[in-house]
């Protein structure tokens, strides 16, 4: 009957968690989401809470990953990744076990409820700071923080980034668990002041002033193309479906330029899957918007080096001549390339599609483009690089503005393309400054430095639109103190880990004690 229970909350608890992250963006439901990992992990066994927080986490993202299915052929692919990241919140299950076992008397006093409660938040925090790095270089998809924007927590992004608006959101969630605890053991001292101190984190957050780096030079108005990308019906006979994507983004950005006056055009990852550096007739296409637009044009293209390619983001100037690159440093493993080849390409055939893996740029993702005579640095995270903090704040160090070029036409009617822009939002109010994202089908989209939504546009469709940037001049706490933050989070969970496991022994040793 136990087992029963804890696998009905652990499935109750996924589901509300997945509710709360966009595209359904019920943020509220992230408390009962923790609450619920909490009730299954702190009462019961090693092997229980284990087995419950994996059950928790398949059904989290289990549903949070349907665009793996549509983007692979294949089930199998979702289910092995949703399985991957389950197995990481298996393991802060049986550390919040351990943390349980540590501090006994939870029920009891205050302090311990407390304690408890921030030690949770500190392991919650570095399992996801974990799995954003391993293996392949991590996948931070799906972070507490990325469901909050709509939230009061995200005024806390400027000061932490993901890590406190995670942690203060975790740390709510157990306060306001162990609040419904204290009720039923007729403890109202500790409920209310529980419950008290649950309702402050996430509330008082919203008395926080809205941050924004400054503005540095004057607004720039930019030009946002989605030209989209047709089906295999909508294609002619006999034309490629790369030139075709290109021409439909140089029709879209001409009907722009003619509309809007703009002082820079931004073109999404893709825009050209033929080199027009090399190919000529590409070349011809976006040599000739950037003369005609007599505008700076950044655009997604690939570099074909023999087998392998990069994924390249780049300046055209207004003569049409080639200006500063970024090469994405992150591809996406199994999805740009593939690692154990052989063996994924039997189990998932539509992987053959990968014909050349994608290999790493250097550097931090920036480019330099002249602006009335000024050298402007933009950081553009390219397509999935928006979701590695680190990737956008060694990015953000020097830069006025975001941009986040993306190509999402593999991922249908998912929730990718909203989880996306959730996370351009969130990086925006990290950084304190104006941030575009502009994808070849949607969503498109330009966020203030607070991380409102200015601009957005539909799934698949052809859209255009001229917003004013204010590049910022200046950086956030979070910006600054990205590396000292890694340290603060490792060094905290050492000594919250440390904790866990002094709870096992402590267990184990009370276990031993003759009853009196």
């Amino acid at each position: 009957m136990r087992t029963v229970k804890y696998g009905f909350l652990a499935v109750l608890g996924g589901v509300c968690s997945f509710l709360s992250a966009p595209p359904i963006c019920l943020w509220p439901l992230l408390f009962p989401a923790v609450a619920c990992f909490a009730a299954v992990t702190f009462f019961g066994s090693v092997r229980l809470a284990f087995a419950s927080a994996f059950l928790w986490g398949l059904v989290y993202f289990g549903l949070l990953f349907d665009w793996v299915t549509v983007s692979s052929g294949s089930v199998l692919a979702r289910i092995v990744l949703s399985v991957a990241e389950a197995l990481f919140v298996a393991v802060l299950g049986v550390l919040w076990n351990g943390l349980a076992r540590f501090f006994p008397s939870a029920r009891k006093t205050f302090a311990q409820t407390l304690f408890l409660s921030v030690f949770c938040a500190v392991l919650w925090v570095g399992i996801e700071e974990i799995r954003s790095r391993f293996p392949f270089g991590g996948m931070p998809w799906g972070l507490a923080a990325f469901s909050l924007n709509d939230s009061p927590l995200l005024r806390l992004a400027p000061y932490g980034s993901v890590h406190l608006v995670g942690f203060t959101a975790v740390a709510a969630a157990v306060l306001g668990f162990w609040a419904v605890v204290h009720i039923f053991a007729g403890k109202r001292f500790l409920a209310v002041g529980s419950g008290l101190l649950a309702a402050a984190l996430v509330l008082l957050p919203s008395a926080f002033p809205r941050h924004f780096s400054g503005r540095g030079l004057s607004p720039i108005r930019v030009g946002i193309v989605q030209g989209n990308v047709p089906t295999k019906e909508e294609l002619a006979q006999g034309v490629g479906r790369e030139i075709t994507v290109s021409e439909n983004h140089v029709r879209r950005a001409l009907s722009l330029i003619r509309s809007e006056k703009v002082d820079l055009l931004l073109l999404p990852e893709s825009a050209s899957d033929l080199d027009f550096r090399t190919d000529p007739q590409a070349g011809a296409l976006f040599r000739g918007l950037a003369k005609k637009a007599n505008v700076p044009v950044l655009l997604g293209t690939q570099h074909y080096i023999k087998n392998l390619r990069t994924n390249d983001y780049v300046l055209l100037t207004p003569e049409g001549k080639i200006g500063d690159t970024y090469s994405k440093q992150h591809p996406v493993p199994f999805g740009e390339y593939l690692p154990f080849r052989s063996l994924i390409t039997r189990i998932v055939p539509r992987a053959r599609e990968i014909s050349l893996d994608m290999i790493p740029g250097r550097g931090p993702a920036v480019v330099k483009v002249n602006l009335r005579g000024k050298m402007l640095k933009i950081a553009v995270p390219i397509c999935f690089e928006v979701a590695y903090t680190s990737v956008v704040a060694q990015a953000m160090q020097d830069a006025g503005f975001l941009v986040v070029p993306t190509n999402n036409a593999s991922f249908g009617n998912t929730g990718e393309a909203d989880q996306q822009f959730a996370m351009t939002r969130f990086r925006a109010a990290e950084h304190g400054v104006s941030a575009v994202q502009v994808s070849t089908s949607g969503i498109s989209g330009a966020v203030d430095p607070q991380g409102r939504v200015l601009y957005r546009s539909a799934l698949f469709t052809a859209d255009s639109a001229a917003v004013k940037v204010y590049p910022a001049k200046g950086h956030t706490f979070a910006t600054r103190t990205y590396f000292s933050r890694l340290i603060a989070v490792a060094a905290a969970n050492v000594c919250a880990a440390a904790c866990s496991l002094s709870g096992f022994a402590a267990g184990k040793i009370r276990a031993r004690r003759p009853r009196r």
